[in-house]
């Protein structure tokens, strides 16, 4: 059951001087020119585009995760359940409407950002990867059919550097 108490995610990057944290974009930028022999230009943006999304929503999802958690311990917040236990916070950290009421997509487990980055160096990676576009895509109905789900198609081998890459720049 969700409740009306202040919640923001986080800002976009800062920009310095205007021109933001180049060094980030460069290494990813990098990491993606490793998928030019092996994608096709057409599919190019989607791998890139689709790894920080990924990253983006199981970030907003991590923060708002452990914001609740926080909530729950706090006596002054909505919240508060008295003598909180592991149960009574995964129950609250796990409820699909407290991310929704928020405009905070909801992530099932296995496409969190860490779970994915936990399977970077092995070789069905890129299934991994495409598992977790769909399993987003079928927990959030606005989203189906939209996220690109060819990472299994593609060369193994860069997928573990752009993840890893993908990451650093939130």
């Amino acid at each position: 059951m969700a409740r009306s108490e202040s919640y923001t995610v986080a800002a976009p990057l800062p920009l310095e001087d205007g021109a933001g944290d180049l060094t980030h974009a460069a290494d990813l930028f990098n990491a993606a020119d490793l998928l030019r022999g092996a994608v096709s230009p057409s599919d190019y943006k989607y791998i890139v585009l689709g790894l920080i999304f990924l990253k983006y929503v199981s970030d907003a999802f991590a923060e708002r995760h452990a914001w609740l958690e926080q909530a729950v311990r706090e006596e002054r917040s909505d919240y508060y359940v008295p003598g909180a236990g592991e149960d009574d916070l995964r129950a609250v950290a796990e409820d699909r409407d407290e991310y929704l009421s928020v405009n905070v997509f909801w992530v099932p487990p296995p496409a969190r950002w860490d779970a994915v980055l936990a399977r970077a160096a092995q070789p069905d990676i890129g299934q991994t990867i495409d598992d977790a576009m769909r399993a987003i895509e079928a927990e959030n109905p606005q989203l189906k059919g939209i996220l690109f789900k060819g990472y299994a198609a593609t060369h193994v081998a860069p997928h573990a550097y752009l993840l890893k890459k993908s990451g650093q720049v939130y």
